[in-house]
C-alpha cells in the first residue's frame, strides 16, 4: 500500500525542481496563439513554462488580490459559491485577465494539479482514480449535472472548471500519449462521447483530435480502435518540429 507521506514528499521534491524550469520560445508562442484566438488550454502539466512565457499573463498574476498565484472562477448556487480546494482546484485557472465564461475565452487550465499547490498534484493510478472520482460527483451528483436532461445545466456545479473546458468544446490534444495508464483521461473521453449521443439531436457535438508524433509513437490496433469508438481523429505529425513549431500557426 502506498504511504501517503512519501507520496506527499515525492511530489514536494518534484515540485521543487520544476519551479527551476525556464519556458521557452515555443511556450510563447502558443501562448500568443491562443490569446489571439480567445480559446482555453488544456495543460497536465504542474509547471508554469505557459504562463511565465508571456508578461501579459505574469503581469496580470502579480497585480492579483492576496498575491494569489490562481484566479478561482466561482459559481453562484442556491447554497453558496465555490471555493478554492487545495485538492481538487479545477476552477482555479490563469490568464491576462479575469474571465468570465470558461469556454469562450483564454485561459490556462491544469488538470493535474499545480505545484505550487502540491496536495493538488495527480500523477500515479490513485491519484488519476481521484480524479475519476471527482468528476462523477459533478457528473452525476451535483444539480444541474450534463446527464440530467431535466436539470437547468446553468447551476451544475461543475460548471466554469477545467471539466466544463473538456467537455464543452473541441479538443485538440499535443503531446500526451492517452495510453492505458492514463485511466482518468481515457474516461472522461468516453464519458464525453456518451454526452454527445445523449444530447445528439441537439448538435452539442465536438470535434477532437489526436496529433501522432510519428517521430516517437505507434499506434497499436487496440489504442486506434478506441479512438474510432470515441470518433477521435487521428492526425499523422512526421516529428516534433513539425508539430510544436508549424501547429500553433494553423489552428
Amino acid at each position: 500500500k502506498q504511504d501517503p507521506k512519501i507520496n506527499l514528499k515525492l511530489k514536494e521534491k518534484i515540485a521543487e525542481g520544476i519551479k527551476r524550469w525556464k519556458p521557452q520560445n515555443i511556450h510563447a508562442d502558443w501562448v500568443s496563439k491562443f490569446i489571439k484566438i480567445n480559446r482555453p488550454i488544456l495543460t497536465t502539466n504542474f509547471d508554469y513554462l505557459l504562463e511565465q512565457s508571456d508578461n501579459r499573463i505574469s503581469n496580470y498574476i502579480e497585480k492579483q488580490s492576496h498575491g494569489g498565484r490562481f484566479n478561482p472562477l466561482k459559481l453562484k448556487t442556491n447554497n453558496a459559491g465555490r471555493v478554492f480546494n487545495y485538492y481538487y482546484p479545477w476552477n482555479a485557472y490563469y490568464s491576462n485577465k479575469s474571465i468570465k465564461k470558461c469556454n469562450e475565452e483564454f485561459a490556462i487550465w491544469h488538470i493535474h494539479g499545480f505545484c505550487d499547490y502540491v496536495k493538488s498534484i495527480r500523477m500515479g493510478l490513485s491519484d488519476y482514480m481521484g480524479i475519476v472520482e471527482q468528476s462523477r460527483r459533478l457528473l452525476y451528483k451535483s444539480e444541474g449535472n450534463p446527464f440530467n436532461k431535466s436539470n437547468k445545466k446553468e447551476k451544475w456545479i461543475g460548471k466554469n472548471t477545467w471539466l466544463d473546458v473538456f467537455l464543452n468544446n473541441n479538443l485538440l490534444i499535443v503531446g500526451l500519449g492517452l495510453d492505458v495508464q492514463e485511466v482518468s483521461l481515457r474516461w472522461l473521453l468516453i464519458i464525453r462521447e456518451k454526452l454527445f449521443q445523449k444530447y445528439e439531436e441537439q448538435g452539442i457535438r465536438k470535434k477532437t483530435w489526436f496529433i501522432l508524433n510519428k517521430e516517437f509513437d505507434s499506434m497499436p490496433e487496440g489504442k486506434k480502435l478506441f479512438f474510432e469508438k470515441l470518433n477521435i481523429e487521428i492526425i499523422h505529425a512526421p516529428n516534433s518540429n513539425c508539430i510544436y513549431n508549424k501547429l500553433p500557426t494553423i489552428i
